[in-house]
């Protein structure tokens, strides 16, 4: 007879098939393959992690970015660059995030996912039109960063958590990773319409507390015809005006001052607006809408402008007066920028303003709009005046890009918050992203020359989406408030050691062509219209992206998989019995007797018999007892362990 298993060789098969079971389970629940993990840092060292990114990608913009001109350079722009107003080329992928507002609501229920490519980086600046092509600029910086895409993916692998990777740019050129389309008709402001300079993260960057009073020469003359555009250096002056009350960062105070040939000139607010936070819409400074208004409202001069000059004088002394009304002036950097027709008049009062402007720390900006009055005896007075205060001056000759013609401000600012002692890198409150994808906290850090270190070139960035790290948000936000930081300091010496400079670089350095414009951008390789259906694509085509298939082919996976190993246990077991069990005892002739109800052949048969069930078994008859015995074993029920056996 066949000897049947103990007991703790059927306890000893029952772990097995328990330790299968437990191991096939790990299998289902392991996150996809290539994935970051569920749980993130602690908070402290999220901190530290995106801290000490953000600088090596401001180190690495520095290194990349040429501070000369090269005459042998070959040409710059290799590849083109993905259009973030544009559906996505190449292989797109759909990256699993904590929540998508926008995804959510347009499909309820479904996984959290958006679009993107982590081939290459995006790139957004600031146009009239999908179609409109960069200016040379801008088409300068496009090609010149490609170099940054490398950087943008070993610090984008490094980060547990989805987040942004960014640097801005003064021509309002953004190149981003990993690269998506934003060309929401939906959105609150268009893909095309996005400028980084008027971004809380740029602003904070490079501005240290700012009081800026901007003087407007309401004398209205023709513009020079080496403009492209009709109009009159009121209109442009009021434009540059407004343009500059979209780059205000919180707690900036500022006013507008219109002079004229008049001896007295009249702020259009009796004191400095104060900028606030506003973290639903931070672009949007709705104390700032009365200011606005008010510029549109300036009137041109009645006096005859070919018999009088503008009288400066009068519209720097109103802005001292409102310098020192300022109840933190001690605090703030204050500066004066001015746009004028270029016929100023210079007297000894002005000379005497121009050095009570030196000795309150004030920095004087001369912006000359080109036009009849723009003779070359004006423009020498005028650098002569900016030379005095050791401000700067400069000459206007297009109305395209207007924050770009007017950027040594901007790398002024950049460079006395760098020279203030203020900690870096530097962490704005939290706000609402510009494409609604919630709230975000976003690091900066100012990137300046390697080799000429007072030469501003753009801003590093890094957002953190709160909802991304869920986990250890509060953790994060203890070592955020308990992180040691110094507001920056401007004190004499400092400001008697730096000056505005006219960084000709961005125009001069290479000789870029229209084509070179046109084939900067990528084009889409589809014939998609970029608005239709822009929600489809980026929630990755109801909820099915591509990074969330493989989660269910890794769920089938396993199911075989499993599948597979109890078939591998159940042959385990059958082969361990059929090895333990000993043959079957063959009765002899003796033992025999006449049972054949029972199974039992008669003992005359019995020599037949034997023969039969070898023959049997040979030719693929009726199985032996053995057989039989091992087959109900591995279908029967295994008894329990505390069975009498």
């Amino acid at each position: 007879m066949v000897q049947r298993s103990s007991v703790g060789e059927v306890r000893s098969l029952r772990s097995l098939i328990v330790d299968a079971l437990v191991i096939l389970s790990v299998i289902a629940q392991s996150p996809r393959a290539g994935s970051k993990p569920v749980q993130g840092n602690r908070g402290d060292e999220y901190l530290a992690l995106i801290e000490d990114s953000v600088q090596k990608l401001a180190d690495k913009l520095a290194e990349i970015y040429p501070s000369e001109c090269d005459a042998d350079d070959p040409e710059p722009c290799g590849l083109c660059t993905q259009d973030e107003c544009r559906p996505l080329n190449g292989s797109p992928v759909c990256a699993n995030v904590t929540r998508n507002p926008r995804c959510n609501a347009y499909y309820p229920g479904c996984p959290s996912s958006i679009r993107v490519t982590r081939e290459r980086s995006g790139l957004a600046y600031p146009r009239e039109s999908i179609d409109a092509l960069p200016d040379r600029a801008q088409t300068r910086t496009i090609c010149r960063t490609q170099g940054l895409d490398a950087t943008f993916m070993e610090l984008f692998e490094r980060n547990p958590h989805f987040a942004d990777y960014y640097v801005g740019f003064p021509d309002g050129t953004r190149r981003s990773y990993p690269g998506r389309e934003e060309a929401d008709e939906n959105s609150l402001y268009s893909c095309t319409s996005y400028d980084c300079r008027k971004r809380p993260w740029y602003n904070s960057a490079i501005s240290n507390q700012n009081h800026l009073v901007i003087l407007v020469d309401s004398r209205k003359v023709p513009l020079d015809p080496s403009f492209t555009e009709s109009g009159d250096t009121l209109s442009l002056a009021k434009q540059y005006a407004k343009a500059l009350l979209d780059t205000v960062y919180y707690e900036d105070r500022i006013n507008v001052v219109p002079f004229d040939s008049n001896p007295k000139a009249k702020a259009l607010k009796s004191s400095s607006v104060v900028v606030g936070f506003n973290d639903t819409d931070p672009q949007n400074h709705a104390e700032l809408t009365g200011l606005r208004r008010k510029i549109d409202e300036i009137l041109p001069a009645e006096d005859d402008v070919r018999l009088t000059s503008s009288n400066l004088t009068s519209g720097l002394q109103e802005a001292l007066g409102l310098f020192a009304a300022a109840e933190t002036a001690d605090k703030m950097t204050k500066n004066v920028i001015v746009f004028t027709n270029g016929d100023i008049l210079h007297d000894e009062a002005l000379n005497e303003t121009l050095d009570e402007i030196s000795s309150s720390l004030v920095r004087l900006f001369i912006f000359s709009i080109k036009s009849s009055k723009s003779t070359d005896e004006n423009l020498q007075i005028l650098s002569a005046l900016a030379d005095r205060t050791r401000g700067i001056h400069v000459t206007l000759a297009s109305t395209r890009n207007p924050l770009y013609q007017i950027r040594s401000y901007f790398g002024y600012q950049a460079l006395m918050q760098k020279l203030s002692g203020r900690s870096m890198p530097f962490w704005t409150p939290a706000y609402a992203d510009y494409y609604d994808i919630g709230k975000i906290i976003t690091v900066t850090v100012p990137a300046f020359s390697t080799t000429v270190p007072t030469r501003f070139i753009g801003v590093a960035a890094i957002d953190v989406l709160y909802m991304e790290i869920g986990d250890i948000k509060n953790d994060f936000q203890r070592a955020l408030y308990n992180r040691p930081s110094q507001k920056g300091v401007i004190d004499k010496m400092i400001f008697d050691s730096t000056r505005p400079y006219e960084d000709e670089f961005g125009d001069s350095c290479i000789d870029l062509t229209t084509d070179a414009s046109a084939m900067a951008m990528c084009k889409t390789e589809k014939q998609i219209d970029p608005t239709q259906n822009f929600l489809d694509r980026l929630c990755c085509d109801n909820c099915a992206g591509s990074e969330s298939k493989p989660r269910l082919w890794i769920y089938v996976v396993s199911i075989v998989s499993g599948v597979l190993i109890l078939s591998l246990v159940g042959i385990s077991v059958c082969v361990y019995v059929k090895r333990r069990s000993p043959a079957p005892k063959i009765e002899t002739d003796s033992s025999l007797h006449d049972g054949s109800s029972q199974g039992i052949l008669p003992r005359q048969d019995s020599g037949k018999a034997a023969k039969r069930m070898v023959n049997d078994n040979m030719q693929g008859g009726t199985p032996h007892r053995i057989h039989q015995t091992l087959s109900r074993l591995c279908v029967e029920k295994l008894p329990e362990p505390n069975a009498k056996l």
